[in-house]
């Protein structure tokens, strides 16, 4: 995926917990993304669309200097997300080695920066689309 002018393609893995939600975790050294599809909604492949106000997931990533993220309360009010699943289980219960595949975009990403200790200031600094996500990957 693409996010504030710079490219990432991290390994990952996805998990299903049984409640309705669809977890991708995705992370390297420096960086870590952390997006969740359906709160209690998800039933499958399908298009779903969250955003601060409609609770139906959330998108956290972190990087060394800042967290970018939608679907918190403290996050733009305009922020919204897409994610297409393409394939994965219908059901939230998926056994191990599945595999999940989608594609996500974001608008209005809110950008909260680090201190130089790390600590995730409480307001936002700008808003960024997210664009190009993909992800294909197994669940565990």
């Amino acid at each position: 995926f693409t996010l504030d002018g710079t490219a990432y393609t991290l390994p990952g893995f996805s998990t299903m917990n049984g409640s309705g939600n669809l977890n991708v975790r995705c992370s390297d050294k420096e960086h870590e993304l952390e997006l969740d599809v359906g709160n209690s909604t998800y039933e499958g492949p399908g298009t779903y669309v969250f955003s601060s106000q409609l609770q139906k997931g959330s998108l956290k990533f972190s990087t060394p200097k800042a967290v970018y993220a939608v679907g918190f309360g403290n996050t733009s009010a305009s922020a919204t997300c897409t994610v297409v699943i393409t394939e994965a289980p219908k059901s939230s219960f998926a056994q191990p080695g599945s595999t999940t595949k989608g594609t996500f975009t974001c608008t209005d990403v809110a950008r909260f920066p680090k201190d130089e200790k790390g600590k995730v200031e409480k307001d936002s600094n700008g808003k960024f689309a997210l664009t190009d996500g993909v992800f294909g990957m197994r669940v565990r």
